[in-house]
């Protein structure tokens, strides 16, 4: 959920600053970790006219964010479960940034595309792990 804005170089070339309210998460062997971060994403866009009052958006660039809220349940087997902050003192670490790829399909003021996500800093402070995200985008341009 979120919002941006468009700067305009001219008919191709934009950039495409937001803000947006994400979540992320995983689940393996009965863990689950949800996270939510304020994200800002500064895409560099192509756009291409492909029909009448319609257009193909190409964008790339990359983001940052802020975890904000999330917990993370752990299974300790025998029926028991322990419940953590996220972004606890045992948990994942608060800040991500990576780069973001994506695209859309304009249809007049209706977009409709797909976006990816890969994030380039350890988010845990145990090992190696990153996160990724894809997502479906559906939006309005007043």
């Amino acid at each position: 959920l979120g919002g941006g804005f468009e700067y305009a170089f001219n008919d191709t070339w934009s950039l495409q600053p937001s803000l947006f309210l994400t979540s992320k998460g995983a689940k393996k062997d009965g863990n689950s970790i949800n996270a939510m971060y304020l994200e800002l994403p500064v895409m560099a866009a192509a756009r291409f006219n492909v029909a009448d009052n319609t257009n193909l958006v190409v964008n790339a660039g990359p983001y940052f964010a802020c975890g904000i809220a999330g917990k993370t349940k752990f299974d300790l087997g025998n029926d028991t479960e322990r419940k953590v902050d996220t972004f606890g003192d045992d948990a994942l670490k608060r800040f991500d940034a990576g780069l973001g790829v994506g695209v859309a399909l304009e249809f007049g003021r209706i977009i409709a595309g797909l976006d990816g996500q890969f994030g380039l800093v350890d988010v845990e402070k145990v090992g190696n792990p990153k996160n990724m995200n894809f997502s479906i985008v559906v939006g309005y341009k007043f």
